[in-house]
């Protein structure tokens, strides 16, 4: 069997996306597979269809951070051209990229989340109001930005007005979130139709919040695995991110962003579709804690591409 692993790009999360190709690519080199790596920014969108037919690829593995990976675009393109890939589908990739209709959905299932408003101008007077009913710290989020990039934790209006800003450079809407004092957990899911969760991991930055910095500088970052919560509130988040996962019609694999306050109540914050795969990121961490190497892990995710 032939795989193609797509990375790069041209995205913010572009450099990720090549470290977590090549340990993807270092996994299966030794295999049964034939595997091959490719940066599409390398290639027109006609030289990869070339690449993918006339090379004979039986299977893609898009290990792409941010546009057009996690959106939805590249798994409509090989949906075109009728190639498996690994991973989720375009609505699950397209609807989980974009944070407020995302939030939107979320909100109609009843999932807990922290409130949140959606602007699209800095000068919004619901701002305002939101500052006057939540007050500070607050979170300042793009829309449709992955690993942190241009996220800001604020905590008066002139922090506000800088983050609204640096928001804007990344997407025409940001989100203005509550922030939420207490624990961020966070959970990979794998499967299909069968969906199982792997060990929890407690986020503790050292930075001023899990930044992009933080979370591929592991000097920056302690990241405990398995999480320090009891049984019972690990089964709660344990069971959120799966029915989260599955509401959203994730295949193969995810990771799950949750929030515990100190009262143990639970906020799902994001779904990540294609989530790193670098030797220091989480979901490598979790896998190792269930007890599995990264390439059996892999391995499995072929499998589960391969999937009627």
């Amino acid at each position: 069997m032939k795989i193609l692993i797509l990375c790069g790009g041209t995205s913010s999360e572009k450099e990720v996306s090549i470290w977590s190709a090549e340990n993807v690519y270092k996994s299966l080199i030794n295999t049964e597979y034939i595997v091959e790596m490719v940066d599409i920014a390398t290639l027109s969108p006609y030289e990869l269809c070339q690449k993918i037919l006339c090379e004979n690829f039986d299977l893609v593995f898009p290990v792409l951070h941010g546009k057009p990976g996690e959106d939805g675009s590249i798994q409509g393109f090989l949906d075109t051209l009728g190639i498996k890939y690994i991973g989720s589908g375009v609505f699950s990739c397209a609807i989980t990229m974009d944070k407020y209709r995302y939030k939107l959905i979320c909100k109609s299932l009843e999932f807990p989340q922290p409130d949140f408003i959606a602007i699209r101008t800095k000068d919004s007077t619901e701002v305002l109001e939101f500052v006057r009913l939540k007050g500070f710290p607050l979170v300042v989020k793009p829309n449709s930005q992955g690993s942190s990039v241009g996220v800001s934790i604020v905590n008066n209006n002139n922090e506000l007005k800088d983050a609204l800003e640096l928001g804007f450079k990344y997407d025409p809407i940001v989100l203005v979130e509550e922030f939420i004092h207490g624990k961020e957990i966070t959970c990979g899911v794998i499967g299909n139709s069968n969906v199982i969760a792997l060990p929890l991991v407690e986020i503790l930055p050292k930075t001023k919040f899990f930044d992009y910095e933080s979370k591929y500088n592991p000097q920056l970052c302690d990241e405990i695995v398995p999480a320090r919560l009891n049984d019972n509130l690990k089964d709660r988040l344990q069971e959120l991110a799966i029915k989260a996962y599955k509401a959203f019609d994730c295949k193969c694999f995810g990771r799950v962003d949750m929030f515990v306050d100190k009262y143990e109540n639970i906020y799902l914050s994001e779904i990540n579709t294609i989530p790193g795969l670098t030797a220091n990121s989480l979901f490598t961490k979790e896998v190792k804690a269930a007890g599995y190497s990264f390439q059996e892990i892999v391995k499995l995710l072929v499998k589960l591409a391969l999937e009627d």
